[in-house]
Order: structure tokens, then C-alpha cells, then sequence
């Protein structure tokens, strides 16, 4: 397993004219991105409760970069709250960063929450951003990442789902991965087995290999940049959606949506947790609620979201196990899960996975067996270029007059691999729309 100090090592190391080029490319992306996230959300009445009761700095910062799910996500997290936040336009910085948030979060795929749930990865990478920032050498560097990694631990889906007081969740770990780097300028030294612990306590059984190929491989190029502000899981539905309309809300009967296990799974959790129809937080993560707004005003956007949520139309999900297994192949074929990572797992470990599974989903998880078979191993080599992180949905629009139109996307517009200028313009358009007036 790498330790803290390998990475450090790793870390003081770069040079950003040696980086690859489309390392360079995504992390200023994800920086474009970033800015423009934080001022769609300053300019929301959820953004300016968190801007009260919040000190201009990194902590506000990272919080409005998590309040509309706005941002960027890869292969595995959505680094950009701490990397890009703290980093600011220090390149070396955004990059070792972002790196080191992204295998934490594949190593900690079993955890109580997923996604922006991991927000443990943030503290260790604040730290590494704020102590490459300042000139920190390796050794302090290393001592600053595992004094911001003593006490990691995963939000409730409820704090994630159904309540604006969301970037608390992403500030905490920034917060700590600062004083973590401050410390660590002081002489302070975390515990030997700081990265051990904090793994197995972030996780339910971490995956330490999934740390490595520092400088190999490189998970900045799979980021992906959301056309719209929402989990990355209705991303899919929504664009399928927007190829039908614009619709009359009135014209619209019923709206089905087939899709993935994912998918369902998160819309089961939105519902679990039972957030009134004014939270706002609660529509970017639910099908349903982000499809109903998208009839009645257009678009899913900071203002729409805002916006009374309509009654109707009845929006259906339906599980599609082609989509769930997709989904998986999609991830198999680029990244040796199967064949690696899940074999350093004893039974004891599988134990504590599915407990600690059921303790987190409960009923609300979504699977089919069936799915099982995408994880047969196609290959035992890291083939990041191929990764896709696709999460399919089909739509079925039924009118009043008795029309029905179907659309279906395996992706969306803004995920690494399309076109250079598809992806750019996405950017340049959220840029566009909120960085000027904020």
C-alpha cells in the first residue's frame, strides 16, 4: 500500500511543464468549472445562507462548490471542492491534490456513503494543496496529510439529500486538512499507521491498492462536467429528456424512466429521507423531482431548482438490468476491480460490506444478480482511456392525445471522452452564466 510519505514524495516531485497534457487540460478545466460553480450558488437563497454564517476563504468556498452538485466527478470523487478550492492557480498543487482525493476515493468504495459522500478524501487533500501552496518539503507534507486523516468519517444520506446545510459536510474536511498543514508546519506528527486507520474507519473494507500508480496513471483525465447542476446518476435522464421537449407541462401525462440500479438506489434514499418539496437539495438528486422541474420551467438550473416544485406529472422509475450492467462494464473494462482490487478481501472483510451495506441502503438498495455477470474480469491491466462511468437512462414521454416518445442516452453531454469543444462549451456556458454577475 502507498503511504503518505511516498506520496508526498511523489507530490514535491512534479513539475507542471513534465505533466501530461491532458492532465493540464482537466485540471483547468476542473478550475473553470469550480469558479463557475461557486457563483451559480452565490447567487441562490441557499448560497447566501451559507455565505452568512461563513468567513470569506477556502471553507466558503468549497461549501457553494458543493451546494447545487454543480461540479465535476471521476474516477473516484468529485476532487475539485478541496484540490481545485485550495490549489487556486497553483498548478503543481491542483494536480497532486485532486490525484491523491480521487484514489482515496476508489480505495474506499465500500464506505456508508458514495460519491460526494466521500468527504473524507478532502481533508488529506487540502492538506497536500495547502502545504505544496506554502513550500512545505515532503516530510512535512506527509505528517500535514495524516494529521487531516485522524478522524474521517462518511455523512448521513440524509445530510447529502435533504438539507442546505449540505457544504458543512465538504467544509469540515477542508477546515481539517488546513489546520492539518498548519500544524504539521509546527512539528506536530500524526500516528504511524495514520493512512491504515483512517482507511479502515472511512470504509467498510478499503481497497489499499487502488492508492497506487502515482505518476502511471492518471485519474484527472476521467473527470466529467455536468451540463446541468445534479447527481451524476440523472445526468443521463434529463439529456434523453431535453432531446424530446420543450414540452407544454400540460401536455404531458406521465413520464417513465428506465434505468440503472444506481439510479434507483439514489432516488430510494431521496425518498427514505423525505425532504419537503421546497428543499431545494433534495431535486438534485431524485429523477423524479429533477424531471418534474425540468417540464414545468425548461431546464434544470440554480434558478429552477428554486423554484416551487410542480405537482405532477407522474414521473415512474423502472429498473433496467441491461443499464446496471452496463454501468458496471463500463468501470471493469478500465480498471481491474475483480481481477485486483476485490481480491484482497477475506471473508471477514465481505462480512463487514455487507453489514455495514445493509446499515447504510437498508431497502432502498437496488440490484439485480443478473448484474453480477459484468464483473467477469476482461483484463488485468489499468485501461483508463477506456473508463466511462455511464449511468444509462431511457425516457418514455406520454401526451394527453395518446402520443408516446421515447429517448434513451448511455451518456452525457460533458464526460471525458467527447469532443474537445462539446466539453469546453459546457464549461464556458456555466462560466458565462453566473462567474460575470457573481
Amino acid at each position: 500500500m502507498a503511504s503518505f510519505e511516498e506520496i508526498a514524495e511523489w507530490a514535491v516531485s512534479l513539475r507542471a511543464e513534465r505533466l501530461p497534457a491532458a492532465v493540464r487540460k482537466a485540471a483547468a478545466r476542473e478550475r473553470d468549472s469550480v469558479r463557475a460553480a461557486i457563483a451559480a450558488a452565490w447567487r441562490t437563497r441557499s448560497g447566501r445562507h451559507w455565505e452568512r454564517v461563513t468567513n470569506p476563504g477556502h471553507e466558503r468556498d468549497a461549501g457553494l462548490s458543493v451546494l447545487l452538485d454543480y461540479d465535476d466527478y471521476g474516477f473516484l470523487g468529485h476532487p475539485g471542492h478541496s484540490a481545485a478550492v485550495i490549489a487556486g492557480g497553483h498548478e503543481e498543487a491542483h494536480v497532486a491534490a485532486a490525484e491523491v482525493a480521487l484514489r482515496l476515493g476508489a480505495a474506499c468504495l465500500f464506505a456508508p456513503s458514495s460519491g460526494q459522500g466521500w468527504t473524507f478524501i478532502h481533508g488529506p487533500a487540502a492538506a497536500l494543496a495547502a502545504g505544496l501552496r506554502a513550500g512545505h518539503d515532503a516530510k512535512t507534507l506527509a505528517r500535514a496529510m495524516g494529521l487531516a486523516f485522524l478522524a474521517p468519517c462518511s455523512p448521513t444520506w440524509g445530510a447529502l439529500l435533504a438539507t442546505q446545510a449540505k457544504p458543512a459536510r465538504i467544509a469540515g474536511p477542508v477546515a481539517a486538512g488546513l489546520r492539518g498543514a498548519a500544524l504539521a508546519a509546527e512539528g506536530v506528527v500524526p500516528p504511524r499507521r495514520a493512512l491504515a486507520e483512517g482507511l479502515a474507519a472511512a470504509s467498510f473494507a478499503p481497497l489499499p491498492s487502488l492508492l497506487g500508480g502515482l505518476g502511471e496513471r492518471w485519474l484527472l483525465p476521467t473527470l466529467c462536467f455536468k451540463p446541468r447542476p445534479g447527481c451524476a446518476y440523472l445526468q443521463a435522464a434529463l439529456a434523453a429528456l431535453a432531446e424530446l421537449g420543450p414540452f407544454d407541462s400540460d401536455s404531458v401525462s406521465a413520464v417513465e424512466v428506465e434505468a440503472g440500479a444506481v439510479t434507483l438506489t439514489m432516488e430510494a434514499l431521496t425518498r427514505r429521507e423525505e425532504a419537503p418539496a421546497d428543499e431545494p437539495v433534495a431535486t438534485q438528486f431524485s429523477v423524479e423531482r429533477s424531471i418534474r422541474v425540468a417540464l414545468a420551467y425548461g431546464d434544470v438550473n440554480p434558478q429552477t431548482l428554486e423554484r416551487p416544485l410542480p405537482p405532477g406529472p407522474a414521473v415512474r422509475l423502472r429498473h433496467e438490468p441491461g443499464f446496471t450492467r452496463d454501468t458496471i462494464a463500463s468501470i471493469e473494462r478500465a480498471v481491474p476491480v475483480s481481477r485486483a482490487a476485490l481480491r484482497e478481501l477475506g471473508p471477514v472483510d465481505w462480512l463487514s460490506v455487507f453489514v455495514g451495506t445493509w446499515r447504510s441502503y437498508g431497502r432502498t438498495f437496488r440490484f439485480s444478480a443478473r448484474a453480477l455477470g459484468a464483473l467477469r474480469p476482461g483484463n488485468a491491466d489499468w485501461r483508463l482511456g477506456d473508463l466511462e462511468l455511464v449511468f444509462p437512462a431511457r425516457v418514455i414521454v406520454r401526451l394527453r392525445n395518446g402520443e408516446e416518445l421515447v429517448a434513451e442516452c448511455r451518456r452525457h453531454p460533458g464526460q471525458a471522452g467527447d469532443p474537445e469543444d462539446e466539453i469546453d462549451a459546457i464549461i464556458t456556458a456555466k462560466g458565462a452564466a453566473y462567474t460575470q454577475a457573481a
